[in-house]
């Protein structure tokens, strides 16, 4: 594949508010999005893209990425919709992290895990995406609610989340076909917490959490 090196001019810049919300608004309402579904619907856990259109409303579509591993998706979109996804990112919440006790340590955590990501890539059409390190985004603490069978196994119910990561808000892509390549590292201290719940949750290749994904999207 040959890729482009050129300004992020199709990405919403770092600073700005997208439809109102700045970027660490919009992944709050990407976990939301993504916690709320049940295991068996969630496009996180999908090999194929059919369950792309889950739960997707208002003018961004959410595109998931993986719990480690690689995948390749195809997914529909309406023209006009702007598109998120993480680079990477970890959440926290009470109901994952039973060890933590007060917000400020959720908050934390997060932050601490995203420090150790060691590798980014996102490739948009063939142009490989600039300065990525300054598209990391904190969001404020906020109520998540997780359906009877989630995605990590926890009880359902509401609790206190936050999330910390490096994401991507494209602009609305012309119709037709493109394709969106993202991928990223993250090493994690051995025998660390952080280190035991990510052998809990996802998938790891040693003290490495890697992941990656392709999609093949028809814009109509």
């Amino acid at each position: 594949m040959t890729v482009n090196t050129t300004t992020n001019s199709e990405v919403f810049p770092p600073s700005s508010r997208p439809y109102g919300k700045d970027y660490g608004e919009w992944s709050e309402e990407w976990i939301k999005w993504a916690f709320s579904i049940p295991k068996e619907y969630n496009p996180a856990s999908d090999e194929s893209g059919r369950n792309c259109a889950q739960n997707q409303k208002g003018p961004v579509w959410f595109l998931a990425g993986t719990f480690g591993g690689s995948v390749k998706r195809k997914c529909m979109i309406p023209v006009g919709k702007a598109i998120l996804f993480p680079i990477v990112a970890k959440e926290c919440s009470f109901a994952e992290d039973k060890d933590l006790k007060t917000e400020s340590e959720l908050s934390a955590r997060t932050i601490e895990a995203m420090n150790h990501v060691t590798f980014m890539e996102v490739v948009i059409d063939n142009v490989h995406l600039q300065h990525l390190d300054d598209y990391r985004a904190h969001s404020r603490i906020f109520n998540l609610t997780f359906p009877e069978c989630n995605v990590y196994g926890v009880e359902g119910g509401t609790t206190r989340s936050v999330t910390d990561g490096y994401w991507i808000l494209l602009k609305p892509l012309q119709i037709g076909k493109h394709e969106i390549y993202f991928a990223a590292e993250v090493s994690l201290p051995p025998r660390s917490k952080l280190y035991e719940l990510s052998r809990q949750y996802n998938k790891m290749d040693g003290t490495s959490f890697r992941t990656q994904a392709t999609y093949d999207l028809m814009m109509e």
